[in-house]
């Protein structure tokens, strides 16, 4: 994943202080500990989005890390599938949703957690978009599978990532109205062979969390 450049060198400014701070720095990133190399130690940092422009370009740059990620299953699993749409929208504690379209593939779409999205950009980018890309190929290459069952693993192998069913981000700032919607009278929810399924103004749709 390739951070902008403003934003690098922040972080390698940081990271250079997080070494001076306990003595190591000059020291050879293979040779510093385990939570002080480069790799490591970025996945934990939070980046920074102050303005709405940040944000913006944000959300541009989630959408083409999916593209990435869809590229990369097309090159590693041998399946050619059109980049979905993608809606930042989720107003719950979820990070991310592919909804499927049982009747047709090509109408997938991608859901996103706008504040989970800021909060957490740096793992957002790398591991929720990859998680929710994994669904949408190992649903278009198998169809009916357990959502985290082992077809969906291998992807997220193929991709190089954990293949790790949740987040662990912090959702103290995020609105569960998303919930009380999902119970309106307006959405039918029914389990059939295919999973679960709702149908909502006459639309088959299958989603997974």
């Amino acid at each position: 994943m390739k951070l902008p450049e403003k934003e690098r060198l922040r972080l390698i400014a940081e990271w250079e202080k997080a070494k001076a701070k306990v003595g190591l720095l000059g020291v050879e990133d293979e040779l510093l500990p385990h939570h002080l190399q480069w790799n490591q130690w970025l996945k934990k940092q939070k980046r920074q989005i102050e303005t709405p422009e940040e944000f913006e370009a944000l959300k541009r740059e989630c959408a083409a890390v999916v593209k990435h990620y869809i590229d990369k299953a097309r090159e590693k699993c041998g399946i050619n599938l059109p980049y979905p749409p993608i809606r930042f929208d989720i107003k719950g504690t979820t990070a991310g949703q592919a909804v499927i379209n049982l009747r047709d593939i090509s109408k997938t779409y991608l859901r996103f957690s706008p504040v989970l999205l800021r909060e957490n950009a740096n793992h957002f980018l790398e591991q929720t978009t990859g998680h929710e890309v994994a669904h949408y190929v190992s649903y278009a290459k198998h169809g009916r599978i357990d959502p985290h069952g082992v077809e969906w693993q291998r992807i997220m192998w193929a991709f190089s990532l954990p293949a790790n069913r949740c987040h662990n981000y912090d959702v103290s700032n995020v609105s569960t109205q998303l919930g009380k919607r999902k119970n309106a009278k307006s959405l039918h929810t029914v389990k059939t062979e295919q999973g679960i399924v709702k149908f909502a103004a006459g639309a088959k749709i299958i989603e997974f969390d």
